[in-house]
């Protein structure tokens, strides 16, 4: 059975980071600042990817629609919600908001736009056969539904550029990428090796340091502190 349920993460790492204006404010200027420096980068190389600053307004505006849709955190793990009704062309069903048992017919109606039979399809193998999908929030799958046909092509394609950017991050070193790197490790509360001086890190690591001929936690502090940077 396949299980089909809205994004742990729409970018911000939970939700609520959405409610709190000065974390949003800092990550809208990373997702700019990268956004300028990658457009920079593909001009040099007679390309323009169309982005800038001013490109990150549109990305932000999508993922608090898409936030503000999504279940809460407490609310998605619980199973023991009650029963609601759905009316659909053909029938009357009851289901669970987070366990929804559909066909492809039923599921691709609540959000028809993102092609959902199709997607699976490409993903699971030749051989393998399903008429029923589990729909985990179909408030989501309507929510999403109605994002998709009021957002601009532009501002889909951003923040699918974005999305990308955020999968690729912690493995690709590129200036283009810092502040979105900085902005990650503060949000986490570590701290960039890269961005200190060298006063700066023994400062660091002398206020961390264990006790004496304790080495091991040395070596975890440390490690704690500069992953991802």
């Amino acid at each position: 059975m396949i299980q089909v349920s809205s994004p742990s993460s729409i970018g911000l790492p939970s939700k609520d980071y959405y409610k709190n204006d000065d974390i949003v404010t800092k990550y809208q200027s990373a997702i700019g600042q990268v956004f300028e420096a990658l457009n920079n980068e593909s001009q040099k190389q007679g390309r323009s990817l169309n982005l800038s600053i001013a490109t990150s307004e549109g990305v932000l505006k999508l993922e608090k629609k898409l936030a503000a849709a999504s279940p809460d955190a407490e609310d998605r793990d619980d199973v023991t919600v009650s029963l609601r009704m759905i009316i659909t062309e053909s029938c009357l069903t009851y289901y669970k908001k987070y366990y929804n048992p559909m066909t492809f017919k039923e599921a691709e109606k609540l959000a028809p736009s993102i092609h959902l039979s199709n997607i699976i399809n490409k993903q699971t193998p030749v051989d393998f056969k399903t008429d029923r999908l589990i729909i985990m929030a179909p408030d989501y799958m309507k929510a999403l539904e109605e994002t998709l046909k009021s957002t601009s092509q532009d501002d889909l394609q951003a923040y699918i550029l974005w999305k990308t950017v955020q999968s690729y991050a912690s493995v690709t070193e590129s200036d283009a990428l810092k502040p979105y790197k900085r902005f990650a490790n503060g949000l986490q509360g570590k701290v960039s090796h890269r961005s200190l001086s060298h006063f700066e890190m023994l400062t660091y690591i002398r206020n961390r340091m264990p006790p004496k001929n304790d080495g091991e936690p040395v070596l975890v502090t440390l490690t704690t502190a500069l992953v991802g940077s």
